[in-house]
């Protein structure tokens, strides 16, 4: 007697193509589709993060299969994360963030900060002493003090569409002689998914059809 068994047919695995733009995903898409001649599309387009989204081959029930990738090209954003040099800090402004009021604002504050050195003389009655008051202040001499709610707009998403605002907290730190600054975001995550939502709207746009998830 012999038994023959009926491997299930699967296809091979894909390779995975690159793309830095959603308009060259969304041209991707379609052209995937219309490669398979099926009337009702078998693939799923899912904005896993803001800068990140990725097709996914359905053919296969048991077998789905990421097709193509898009990841958007982002400038560096270390003023986010941590404290870094003003200089620094310009350059990301200029380079990272949508311009507006709000970043001219904060390039002409970062421009004129810098650290003044006060002598001061306490005379408690009994003794007097001469002691040192280090503080960052501006070229009008006023006192920088931490900033809060500020609108602004870092570029983390694809060039194509809006950019999502969101709400910072302005920090100073002095490190020896020179003034390090950060942004805090307050409300941490909050801007993703609206982000997100951004994504797909565009994306449904360009392909009408299309199952689009966030």
């Amino acid at each position: 007697q012999v038994i023959v068994r009926a491997e299930p047919r699967t296809r091979p695995t894909l390779d995975m193509i690159k793309v830095e733009s959603l308009t060259s995903l969304a041209q991707l898409a379609i052209g995937l589709n219309e490669s398979t001649g099926d009337s009702v599309p078998k693939m799923a387009i899912q904005v896993a993060a803001p800068h990140a989204v990725i097709v996914l081959d359905l053919s296969e029930s048991e077998k789905y299969q990421c097709v193509v990738q898009a990841i958007a090209a982002l400038p560096d954003l270390s003023v986010l994360k941590d404290f870094v040099p003003l200089e620094t800090a310009l350059i990301q402004l200029r380079e990272g963030f949508q311009s507006g009021p709000g970043i001219e604002s904060l390039s002409e504050q970062f421009s004129s900060v810098k650290i003044e050195d006060l002598t001061e003389l306490r005379d408690d009655g009994a003794s007097m002493a001469v002691g040192t008051k280090t503080r960052i202040v501006s070229e009008k001499r006023s006192e920088v003090a931490t900033v809060f709610n500020l609108e602004l707009s870092p570029l983390r998403t694809f060039a194509e569409v809006s950019v999502a605002p969101s709400i910072f907290t302005m920090r100073w730190k002095r490190n020896g002689n020179t003034v390090s600054v950060r942004l805090v975001e307050q409300q941490y995550g909050a801007w993703r998914l609206k982000q997100m939502q951004v994504v797909q709207e565009f994306l449904q746009e360009l392909l009408p059809e299309a199952l689009i998830l966030v």
